[in-house]
Parts: structure tokens; C-alpha cells; sequence
């Protein structure tokens, strides 16, 4: 195969993928995880049932997929504000994120629920351990992450179904308090 049809070849698989990844996101809006079949999934996508199975061996690894690709685009995001030690500055990024795309968002934390809070939480302990971030204040690592990425999916969801009508400089307050502040290094402490 030469590199223009490698090429060609890669482009149409990053397509499917994508395809079939909204169209999960979408059912996981109308259904829950447990419901959705790849036939609906291929359905919903208007690909072939086959083409799912050349991709994904079955709906779990498809949803861990669509997990990681919206957590690394979240990474891409408050990473940089949060290694920076602007913390304010990413929770206004998250809250930002999420706002532009609700419904998706909504459809992982809601539709998917435990599933995708579970990868959420063991995509940023992984992803803090490449690139360490100092906010605990001399907390385990592990455990900061896991309470403040637990406690950031709680809020995300709490606002996405339960508050809609509040705007994403107030999440990111929310987000500020409920999450970053309690890992915050005690700065009266002797």
C-alpha cells in the first residue's frame, strides 16, 4: 500500500470512528448505556454493521472510546491553565467546554453514567501522572485527583441536569470552591 492510499485508508477510519461515536452520544441521549446495541449504534451512523465490529469489539470499548476522545479535547483545554497554576483560569475553561457542548456532555454523564464517571476518574489519574500538577498542598497525588475529578463530574452533572439555567462563570465559581479550593495548599497553617 503506498503512503497515499495509507493515508486516504487512515482519514476514512478517523471518519467512522468519529461517525460512530456521535451516534453513540446521540442514543446515550435518548437511552440508556445498558439499551444501546451496535445495530443501533450503525444504525444511527448510517454505516454498516460490520464496519462497527472492524472498529470496536463491542459498545463498552466504543464508549471508552468516546470517553477518551472528549477527555483528551478537556485536557487539551484546562491542562495548560492548571500546570500554568491558574486554576481559576481552567475552571472557567471546563465550565466553558462543557457549556459549548451540552448536550454530548450531558449524554456521557447522564446516559452512560457510573461507566464513563469511572473512566473520567482513571483517564486523569493516568494523565496526572504523566504530567503532575502540584495544587494538593502535600495530599496524595492519586487520591487529589481522584476527589477533584469525581467532584468536578458531580458538579458538571449537577448543572447539566438539575441547573441548566445557570451560566458557565457561575459553574466555574461553583467549580472553583467545590473542587479546587479544598486541595488548595493551607496557606495559614505555621
Amino acid at each position: 500500500m503506498d503512503a497515499s492510499s495509507r493515508r486516504t485508508r487512515d482519514a476514512r477510519v478517523v471518519r467512522t470512528r468519529a461517525a460512530l461515536r456521535d451516534a453513540l452520544i446521540a442514543l446515550l441521549a435518548r437511552h440508556p448505556f445498558m439499551e444501546i446495541t451496535a445495530a443501533m449504534v450503525v444504525a444511527e451512523a448510517g454505516a454498516g454493521y460490520a464496519t462497527f465490529f472492524r472498529h470496536y469489539a463491542d459498545t463498552a470499548a466504543l464508549l471508552t472510546d468516546a470517553a477518551d476522545a472528549m477527555i483528551a479535547e478537556l485536557v487539551a483545554i484546562v491542562g495548560p491553565a492548571l500546570r500554568a497554576g491558574t486554576p481559576d483560569v481552567a475552571m472557567v475553561a471546563l465550565a466553558a467546554y462543557v457549556d459549548a457542548r451540552r448536550d454530548a456532555c450531558r449524554a456521557m454523564l447522564s446516559g452512560a453514567g457510573d461507566a464513563v464517571r469511572a473512566a473520567i476518574v482513571h483517564r486523569a489519574i493516568q494523565l496526572a501522572a504523566a504530567a503532575p500538577i502540584d495544587l494538593a498542598g502535600g495530599l496524595p497525588p492519586a487520591l487529589t485527583i481522584r476527589f477533584q475529578t469525581a467532584a468536578a463530574v458531580e458538579v458538571l452533572g449537577w448543572w447539566l441536569d438539575e441547573a441548566p439555567e445557570l451560566i458557565p462563570a457561575d459553574v466555574a465559581r461553583l467549580l472553583r470552591r467545590l473542587v479546587i479550593a479544598p486541595v488548595l495548599p493551607d496557606r495559614t497553617a505555621p
